[in-house]
């Protein structure tokens, strides 16, 4: 089902404004609140897109409401980090928005992807070795191979979700549908082989990386211009604009979080190596892994055994974390400072200010370590 919007007049637009047509404007179905927010740079005044997971819910174990449901069933593109981050939605997109065009974002192309780590500390010389490397983005031009997406006839595979699901030897949908109660997916929430099959591959907390987010812009852009030829260039000139405005978050994100290079930080969970690689932080461990599974008594073992060696400095919290979880990876030594911060950007004003907003605010929250 395709949503009209209709206006009855347009306000005035500056000169070499793109017209613009909001017949026919795509519904946009997004997982998580920071796709949510790209989604809407790019839409800008054409439409809102769809949040399917909430922002106080978790995309590692979260269950799909109604309304959810019918997002997906309305959908004419859905945009996701993909079955690593949340598999309890491959199901739902499968079933619900079969016709829709689907883009798995952590299978684009030109994305420096990073491992999973499965230990509770973190090896900073292997992290931070390449650092420097990402501290001069002056050589942007890698980036310039996707503002065309000339190479879309591939990514235009994904417009049919069969041939889009058949693309990567991991997501095998035949097997994974098979027999699946798609009615009741409370099942996945609690599923341990979900909360850990995934360690030994890629880290998909990969929307903490503004250099990765431009590529989603780009292709999110290209995408809509493919589906709605008709705004094509409102969607292209929406992109440029949004990529000007992460540029300038990360620039901003880079001068906040300078002192803390040398700061040894711990984290409640291990979502942030895309930001710590993204701004070169020393962030050194992590109570809780990749998936969000809580810590057993080896891991939090394993972080008393060298918190009591060299205590962290600071520890990044999040909303609802246990801190008797912390006390006991840190009985014994000094007490880090404690700052709160959500890696999806829970209560942040869903829109345009997104994204930028999720960038700037971190790091404004992580200097807070140091005052």
């Amino acid at each position: 089902m395709t949503r009209f919007l209709r206006s009855t007049a347009l306000a005035l637009a500056p000169i070499m404004t793109p017209a613009i047509s909001f017949a026919d404007v795509p519904n946009v179905a997004t997982d998580i609140a920071p796709v949510h927010g790209l989604a809407a740079m790019v839409l800008g005044d054409l439409g809102e897109p769809a949040l399917i997971i909430e922002q106080g819910d978790s995309p590692h174990h979260f269950s799909m409401r109604p309304s959810q449901a019918r997002a997906l069933s309305n959908a004419d593109l859905v945009l996701w980090v993909g079955e690593g981050l949340s598999p309890q939605l491959h199901d739902p997109i499968e079933t619900l928005a079969e016709t829709a065009h689907v883009i798995e974002l952590s299978n684009l192309p030109g994305i420096e992807i990073l491992e999973s780590r499965t230990s509770a500390m973190f090896d900073q010389d292997d992290d931070h070795d390449d650092h420097d490397d990402h501290d001069d983005h002056d050589d942007h031009d890698d980036h310039d191979d996707h503002d065309d997406h000339d190479d879309h006839d591939d990514h235009g595979s994904e417009d049919k979700h069969d041939d889009h699901a058949g693309e990567e030897e991991h997501h095998d949908h035949d097997d994974h549908a098979e027999g699946a109660d798609h009615d009741d997916h409370d099942a996945h929430a609690d599923a341990d082989d979900h909360h850990h099959h995934h360690h030994d591959g890629p880290d998909y907390h990969m929307w903490l990386s503004p250099d990765i987010a431009q590529i989603w812009v780009k292709a999110i852009a290209a995408e809509l211009s493919e589906i709605d030829p008709a705004n094509a260039e409102v969607y292209r000139q929406n992109a440029t604009n949004a990529v000007a405005r992460l540029e300038e978050a990360r620039e901003q994100a880079r001068v906040t979080l300078a002192p803390l290079h040398d700061v040894r930080l711990a984290v409640a969970h291990d979502a942030y190596q895309y930001y710590d690689h993204s701004f070169d932080l020393n962030i050194v461990g992590a109570i809780s892994d990749v998936d969000d599974a809580a810590p057993g008594p080896a891991r939090l073992a394993e972080l008393k055994a060298e918190f009591t060696k060299l205590a962290p400095a600071c520890f990044i919290a999040e909303p609802g974390f246990d801190i008797r979880l912390l006390q006991a990876a840190t009985e014994g030594t000094t007490t880090p400072k404690v700052v709160e911060v959500s890696p999806i950007g829970a209560g942040i004003p869903l829109g345009q200010d997104f994204y930028p907003t999720l960038i700037t605010g971190t790091a404004t929250t992580l200097a807070g370590c140091v005052d």
